[in-house]
């Protein structure tokens, strides 16, 4: 079986319990506090203090909580808009643009311009108009960009991006307390947005640190079109050739050494998709398949 540990060998002189350590995303946390654990094993240990690891954006999210709990003024006074109201806001705009409502496809269209305008925050890029082309692409995007903006203001909500503006400024006001040091642990690359809210602890006397890692062994990723439709098919594959011994019946299950990044659409999920063909019995006409597979279903009582 893989084995996953990471390479922290940055932390056998520090205590990752004893300071803030930030990794790109729940994934690498995960990891890390799995690696951590089996790296006190290591020295011998029966028992250690679990590390203070949060994905960046989980460790953001609490500071804005923090902020609104403490009655700051700019965070309590904005709602933080998540995800589905920013999507259907931009969906929204494009479908009100009358001048190409009949060729746009407002829903297909708003993931990406959100993305984009994430992007654009990110990396601090008010001048969007010097790195995109000059097409009609790009003049609808600056038009529903700005009034992107404008109903942003309207309506007292902020984009998650937005809110570390607002945590950078509370932090130089000194409304919360910074931690002492700040461990970046397997960070590619740090956006302008970032890079501002850990110069600002650097000048208040906090200490942050870059940590990279070396996986062992070496990861790779792979692109693969239409994903979803065929993720079943691609598991077996990898499974069969890289942990053939995966499939036997006495084999306890275990973490495989590949992962995907998307997620299982809903109604794949065994439980849902059970209750879904439950609920379309009432049809006239049901397959022998189906009523068979409900039959054996362990989520509904007295099947077999």
């Amino acid at each position: 079986m893989t084995n996953n540990l990471l390479d922290l060998t940055h932390f056998e002189d520090i205590s990752a319990a004893e300071v803030l350590v930030l990794t790109p995303n729940q994934r690498m946390q995960r990891r890390f506090s799995h690696s951590y654990g089996l790296q006190q094993k290591e020295k011998g240990l029966d028992a250690w203090l679990a590390p203070n690891v949060f994905a960046l954006n989980t460790w953001l999210d609490d500071m804005w909580l923090h902020l609104q709990d403490c009655d700051y003024k700019p965070a309590s006074n904005v709602l933080l808009a998540d995800n589905n109201l920013l999507t259907a806001l931009w969906a929204e705009i494009i479908t009100s643009d009358n001048g190409h409502k009949d060729v746009i496809n407002s829903k297909s269209l708003a993931g990406p311009a959100l993305s984009a305008f994430r992007t654009l925050s990110l990396w601090q890029s008010e001048n969007y108009q010097d790195i995109l082309p000059d097409s009609l692409e790009s003049e609808l995007y600056f038009k529903w960009h700005n009034t992107f903006k404008r109903e942003l203001r309207d309506r007292h909500w902020i984009t998650s991006e937005c809110a570390v503006n607002i945590i950078t400024q509370a932090i130089k006001q000194g409304a919360v307390n910074i931690p002492s040091r700040i461990v970046l642990f397997s960070f590619d690359e740090i956006p302008p947005l970032y890079g501002t809210l850990f110069q600002v602890i650097r000048e208040l006397g906090g200490e942050v640190l870059q940590s990279d890692t070396n996986s062992k062994p070496k990861s790779i990723t792979i692109v693969y079109p239409e994903l979803t439709k065929h993720r079943s098919d691609i598991a077996s594959a990898f499974t069969n050739v890289f942990e053939p011994q995966a499939v036997l019946p006495h084999i306890p299950r275990y973490t495989l050494p590949f992962n995907f990044s998307a997620g299982i659409p809903l109604g794949d999920v065994p439980l849902i998709r059970d209750a879904l063909e439950y609920i379309g019995l009432s049809d006239k006409r049901v397959s022998y398949g189906t009523i068979s597979s409900l039959l054996r279903s362990p989520y509904i009582a007295g099947a077999e």
